[in-house]
């Protein structure tokens, strides 16, 4: 049974990323390796574990953090959109904040980033899309949504760029002084994490099929400011 064969490959102290290598090799479906694979940080990173949802502790550094945000404001921000059904995309009022995003090894330190991320999760580094930055300023906020992809034709459309999200990553990077949480509504939860602490979620269940479970909203700001970062991992190669 592989099931078996990756349980003790990973009591063994395989990467998740080997033992997928090797069940391509052997005819093994993208979808069945990663739903026996699973997806979530290494438990011994984890302060707080609900289901999906996971919480790591300083994944960044304060300097890592403000170099960060320095980028984004270099390279500029402005008004996020959303993707819209017929595959392109608009500004929407339930999505207020502003961003920016990078591309893949778009220089060296972002590269190192994403390596790190990478290894978190024990996702592979290519099947991560580039990182995002947003900033949410006092009362922007994005309601409860999903990051995986529907069958509408937008969603097919990103679908042939790497599959379907499998699991988004956010990390602060600058805490409201008031507000500004992550919350899951289906499962009751609402996580507001320190600097440079990540908030983790599978997008999926162990069978690769989207879950509503995991819809999730960017809480409005009451003071102050937030900006987090951004990365969604592909099931496959992001192209």
């Amino acid at each position: 049974m592989w099931s078996d064969w990756v349980r003790d490959g990973i009591g063994r102290g395989c990467s998740r990323k080997q033992l997928y290598d090797v069940m391509m090799g052997h005819g093994v479906s993208s979808k069945e390796a990663i739903g026996l694979l699973g997806w979530r940080p290494n438990p011994g990173r984890a302060i707080v574990r609900s289901g999906p949802v996971s919480v790591v502790d300083d994944v960044l550094s304060d300097v890592e953090c403000d170099v960060l945000i320095g980028l984004a404001f270099y390279k500029g921000i402005k008004r996020n959109k959303v993707v819209n059904h017929q595959g392109g995309e608009r500004e929407d009022e339930g999505r207020t904040s502003d961003g920016v995003g990078f591309r893949k090894y778009e220089n060296g330190f972002l590269k190192s980033i994403e390596e790190r991320l990478a290894k978190l999760t024990d996702w592979p580094v290519e099947y991560g899309e580039g990182l995002q930055i947003l900033r949410y300023q006092q009362g922007c906020e994005y309601r409860p949504h999903v990051d995986w992809f529907d069958d509408s034709t937008g969603g097919q459309e990103q679908l042939k760029r790497g599959g379907q999200r499998y699991g988004t990553v956010v990390v602060y990077l600058k805490c409201a002084d008031e507000g500004g949480g992550t919350s899951f509504p289906n499962l009751g939860m609402t996580v507001t994490p320190k600097r440079g602490s990540a908030v983790c979620f599978m997008n999926v269940d162990e069978q690769g099929n989207p879950m509503e479970l995991v819809r999730h909203s960017g809480d409005p700001v009451v003071k102050g400011e937030k900006i987090v970062m951004t990365l969604w991992q592909r099931e496959g190669r992001f192209e």
